[in-house]
């Protein structure tokens, strides 16, 4: 049997595995079971996870100790009591002091209580309601050097109303209450005319140039500024020219203007008016207010408009129904007015309006009843104002010195709202034939003008003036035609077609004779007609009129098929004719390229033919 040959490493190769396989396993069990290898050095000691929340929970703890333990090291500053005591002695208190300080943005303001300097911001402007407009077309006789002119033009006034509580309050918490006070730039107007499709676009705004008003206004002052010791300010010119321009500003003269402006002396054509949005007699008081500021208000105020007399307030009435319904109207407004501003003397005419309408012969039982119960009430609401004010008298009434007497009376109240309006009557700006749109916004003087410190941005004390957003456009109103033109006759033979036109010329409505138009010609022509004279307007003068319409004859048909229309009856307010039958129809274009066809049966039949020889103007007789 062969021996085997095994050495002695493979003999014992599995026990030295073996050994060394269990000398590793005791190493990692006392590595990780008697000690623990990850450990980290925090302030020179080592430290273990099981640790490590506990040390730094400690030293937290000790840091916090030391915290509470610190003490406050404190200043005690200088006192200044004495010192400030000390700037006050030149005042002497014996002294009268005036009780009217300027409104100039130079003298000594006091800042709003827990307002720091430099964190104002522009005051909002409100804006105006909806407008409301006024229009016609009238001749102006306007002075000049070479005499008296007559200007025609369409005019138009839009207004609205200006909520002077709501923005004074508004005023007093941006800037303060020492200049809550508002002084009124202009009343700012845009104008829209109404597309070819129907159609209004925003686009289509423009700024309306007004009639210059008759009281020069002071020029926008320029505004500078410097630095001084770190500072932005104006310099002394410029506080001289904002000086110079709020005392001319605010002139009574200039503010009425620029509130409610007078248009030119109108001649004849439509007798200007202004939207009442309240009543004519509350214009006036607004008047009264802005002219005399310092006065009491008076009972029969100045109608400069030469509106507001006998029925001024009330459009023409034809019976005893309208009229109450108007003096309905007006009375409740000065109803509203009374409570709204206190003022007994509203309440008084308002009772004095209802008994109108218990006086008037022709009122139904109904609205004399009505008028009597609201006239107990406005009676009532008199005697409540008047005890109202007795409580009060004396209280709290903020005195002023005005006038030369020197006489201190109470400060006048001012009313809740002020009518501005801008007339746009510019000859040759409001066109006729079109369709307009009008919106407004108000400005007003910057109070804080030429006064960078004080504003959070200092470029806004460069804003002399603050305007509001623009109001929602007015309802459209149509400007009607200057003129006129009618189909009124034929003449197959020649080709030709007559013409009548009217034509607005200098306040007037004027006819011309028949125009016997071919083809290609334009409806137009110089005729002479009569026309009022210059020096006497009942007295005729033949004057040589331009006649002129925007159109052009297009084309004639003169056996056009055409079915009578005549009036119908009942529900049906137009039929038809029962046969078809020619007749003479014309094709006009206008400059903008529209077409348009006339018939010669319905221009003849038409009543706005009737009603445009009616109002054509006749000498007296």
């Amino acid at each position: 049997m062969a021996k085997q040959l095994v050495s002695p490493v493979e003999r014992h190769i599995e026990k030295v595995i073996l050994g060394v396989a269990v000398v590793a396993l005791l190493g990692s069990v006392a590595r990780y079971l008697v000690s623990s290898p990850n450990q980290i050095e925090l302030d020179g000691q080592r430290v273990t996870p099981q640790s490590l929340d506990t040390v730094i929970a400690s030293k937290a703890e000790r840091i916090c100790q030391r915290i509470r333990d610190a003490r406050t090291v404190t200043e005690s500053p200088e006192p200044l009591v004495d010192e400030f005591s000390a700037s006050l002695t030149p005042l002497d208190q014996s002294e009268t002091w005036t009780a009217v300080v300027s409104i100039r943005p130079a003298a000594p303001l006091v800042d709003k209580a827990g307002q720091v300097a430099g964190q104002y911001e522009l005051v909002e402007v409100m804006p105006l309601p909806k407008p409301r407009v006024t229009h016609g077309r009238s001749t102006y006789s306007i002075e000049r050097d070479s005499g008296v002119a007559f200007v025609p033009a369409n005019w138009v006034t839009v207004s609205s109303l200006v909520d002077v509580r709501e923005q004074t309050s508004r005023q007093r918490l941006a800037y303060g209450a020492t200049r809550s006070e508002l002084i009124y730039g202009s009343t700012e107007a845009q104008r829209r005319s109404q597309r070819s499709d129907g159609s209004w676009s925003e686009d289509d705004w423009v700024l309306v140039r007004p009639w210059s008003i008759g009281v020069p206004l002071p020029g926008e002052p320029e505004i500078n500024f410097r630095q001084a010791d770190g500072r932005v300010e104006s310099d002394p010119a410029t506080l001289n020219r904002l000086e110079a321009f709020v005392d001319g500003l605010s002139k009574p003269e200039v503010q009425l203007e620029l509130l409610r402006p007078l248009i030119p002396v109108i001649e004849n054509g439509t007798e200007w008016s202004f939207p009442i949005l309240t009543t004519c007699h509350d214009v006036l008081k607004q008047d009264d207010e802005i002219s005399y500021p310092n006065d009491a208000p008076a009972a029969e105020p100045e109608d400069r408009y030469g509106l507001c007399g006998v029925g001024g307030d009330e459009e023409a009435a034809d019976n005893a129904a309208a009229r109450a319904r108007q003096v309905f109207a007006n009375a409740a407004a000065l109803v509203a007015q009374a409570k709204a501003t206190s003022n007994p003397n509203d309440a008084m005419s308002a009772r004095n309006m209802y008994n109108e309408v218990m006086r008037d012969a022709e009122a139904s039982p109904t609205d004399k009843q009505k008028a009597k119960t609201l006239q107990a009430k406005a009676e009532q609401l008199y005697r409540d104002i008047e005890r109202q004010n007795r409580r009060r008298a004396g209280q709290d009434q903020k005195l002023v010195e005005d006038n030369d007497d020197g006489l201190e009376r109470p400060a006048r109240e001012k009313l809740p709202l002020q009518q501005v309006w801008v007339n746009d009557a510019r000859p040759g700006q409001v066109e006729s034939g079109k369709t307009y749109q009008y919106r407004v916004r108000q400005k007003f003087f910057n109070r804080l003008a030429g006064d960078p410190g004080k504003f959070r941005e200092p470029e806004d004390a460069k804003r002399v003036y603050v305007a509001g957003e623009w109001s929602e456009p007015s309802d459209p109103i149509v400007v009607a035609p200057d003129v006129e033109y009618y189909v009124v006759s034929q003449d197959e033979r020649d080709a030709q077609v007559g013409f009548r036109v009217h034509q607005w010329y200098e306040g007037v409505w004027v006819e011309s004779r028949k125009l016997q138009l071919a083809v290609g010609d334009a409806v137009a022509g110089e005729v002479r007609v009569e026309v009022p004279d210059l020096e006497d307007p009942l007295v005729a003068d033949l004057a040589l009129v331009d006649f002129h319409s925007d159109a052009i004859l297009l084309d004639v048909d003169f056996d056009r098929p055409f079915r009578d229309r005549k009036r119908g009856g009942g529900r049906e307010g137009v039929r038809f004719g029962g046969r078809t039958k020619g007749a003479c129809a014309v094709a006009l274009v206008d400059s903008s390229g529209t077409l348009s066809e006339r018939f010669l049966p319905i221009d003849k039949d038409d009543p706005s033919l009737r009603a445009a020889q009616s109002r054509k103007w006749k000498p007296s007789k």
